[in-house]
């Protein structure tokens, strides 16, 4: 029997807020009082140690089947799908009507509102506490990448050839430094530089997009300061070639290999049965969830195993340890399924202790944002369109208590009561999700469901303008393995 979740008890006195009139009843006998909304919840951490080292050692053991590239490739996607800041500091345009349907599109925004769909970014940003401006205004359509374009951004882009600004003979962005200018790379979002590994992904896409161009028109660098319209012609067609294989590298092999495999055989007209969620649950609840799969190590050409801190860029703008010593990692080693002595890495209910603040970090972004949680209406409606009933059963905060205590019995933790699945963040009930009913590293149904439906809606959002996409150019690609050894050999990108 599913779990409906808290009942309300709602005496009718007339009309009032609501909340005035009603009162919730936990059903574990735990009267809460009056709640007007979900963010009305008590808001908390579960008493859990996610980084204790035996039980990361544990999970890892038992999860740890994806390629690691996986976990940077998602922190890729997620730089593109948005970058959520506070809408009091951005000035920005609140919202935009025509003159004939200002009255209607004013009523309908009032509805949602009543609603509760605040949580959307860029919406009543300067009317809540909570508001948020997401920078990343077209995601993912490679902004994360591209920026507003060659025209302006001269430091990233050659302003003749229009070609990325990337060195055949660097996995990194170019240092542009001059005298006391430091810090400045030839990249256009910043994000990129998080790490060693996502700042490699980055410039290896830059140096497709140069392939692709010069694939287009093999003479591109002669002939662009000699024909006027060449090189934004090529620029252009390119961007759509690399946009479309960007996308489908969502779609089929970083969607694919991370969700549910009885999720990822579902149609696209059985997805669209489900609700997609707001940007800011995408970034704040289902995209922090990636935060537990960074290793605690990783291979580096040459060197060996290189400890996670040497590879983070805690100190932006300035490198990582191991950018600054030249580390590089053999990403076709990273990418690649059939690899058995390559880094492998899963998603589990643990963290690296090297990220042991991060979880607290993220908490701390969530409590002030508000995302869906399990608890919430919303996800609860998405729980209880599931197709599978063992989906839904499992969902339940006592089903998630009974089977989360029963693994970590062992380790001697204490247990999580069916409460604190109430009041987690959604990232960690996913976590927790993926530990229990995820397989062999990858996210549980619901996650799967969350994950599937939000990044595929976003792209079908995409248009790509006049002409569609090229006709012509190079072999379409699938899979970022795909594109690393594609451009294995081809220096003159």
């Amino acid at each position: 029997m599913t779990d409906k979740g808290p009942q309300k008890i709602t005496l009718d006195f007339g009309k009032k807020a609501m909340g005035q009139c009603c009162t919730v009843y936990d059903p574990d006998g735990v009267q809460t009082g009056a709640i007007i909304s979900d963010n009305d919840l008590p808001r908390r951490l579960p008493a859990f140690d996610f980084a204790d080292r035996d039980w990361r050692d544990a999970c890892m053991l038992e999860k740890a089947r994806i390629p690691a590239g996986y976990t940077y490739l998602g922190q890729l996607i997620g730089h593109d799908a948005g970058e959520s800041r506070k809408a009091n500091q951005i000035p920005h345009v609140q919202n935009s009507f025509s003159k004939d349907d200002k009255n209607d599109a004013q009523a309908e925004f009032d509805d949602q509102d009543e609603e509760e769909e605040d949580k959307l970014v860029q919406t009543g940003a300067n009317a809540r506490p909570n508001g948020r401006y997401n920078i990343i205004e077209n995601p993912l359509t490679f902004e994360t990448l591209y920026g507003s374009g060659p025209i302006t951004l001269h430091h990233v882009f050659d302003p003749i050839t229009m070609l990325f600004r990337v060195s055949s003979n660097s996995a990194f962005s170019v240092d542009l430094s001059k005298e006391g200018h430091k810090h400045i790379y030839a990249l256009y979002d910043v994000r990129n530089r998080d790490n060693l590994m996502v700042h490699q992904l980055a410039v290896t896409w830059m140096k497709y997009h140069n392939f692709v161009a010069l694939a287009f028109r093999h003479d591109l660098r002669d002939r662009a300061d000699k024909e006027d319209g060449l090189a934004m012609d090529v620029f252009v067609k390119a961007r759509k070639h690399v946009l479309a294989t960007w996308h489908r590298v969502i779609r089929e092999d970083f969607v694919n290999a991370m969700i549910h495999p009885d999720v990822a055989a579902m149609s696209e007209t059985e997805m669209k049965t489900f609700d997609p969620v707001d940007e800011t649950t995408l970034q704040h609840g289902i995209f922090r969830t990636f935060h537990c799969m960074p290793r605690a190590d990783y291979r580096m050409k040459g060197k060996g195993p290189k400890i996670l801190q040497e590879l983070l860029a805690s100190n932006l703008p300035k490198r990582s340890a191991g950018e600054h010593e030249g580390w590089t990692t053999d990403l076709d080693e990273l990418f690649d399924p059939t690899n058995g002595k390559g880094d492998k890495t899963g998603i589990s209910a643990s963290l690296a202790w090297a990220l042991k603040g991060l979880i607290r970090q993220d908490f701390a972004t969530a409590k002030d944002v508000g995302p869906l949680r399990l608890s919430s209406e919303k996800m609860q409606a998405i729980i209880d369109s599931l197709p599978n009933p063992s989906w839904r059963d499992q969902l339940t905060r006592h089903a998630l208590s009974e089977a989360f205590n029963a693994v970590i019995t062992v380790h001697n933790f204490e247990p999580l009561s069916p409460q604190a699945f109430r009041e987690m963040p959604l990232y960690v009930a996913l976590m927790i999700e993926a530990q229990l009913h995820g397989g062999l590293g990858q996210l549980g149904p619901l996650g799967s469901v969350l994950l599937r439906r939000a990044l595929c809606d976003r792209i079908d959002a995409v248009e790509y303008g006049q002409n569609d996409l090229p006709d012509d150019g190079p072999a379409h690609l699938n899979s970022m393995i795909e594109i690393v050894r594609t451009l294995k050999g081809t220096p003159h990108v």
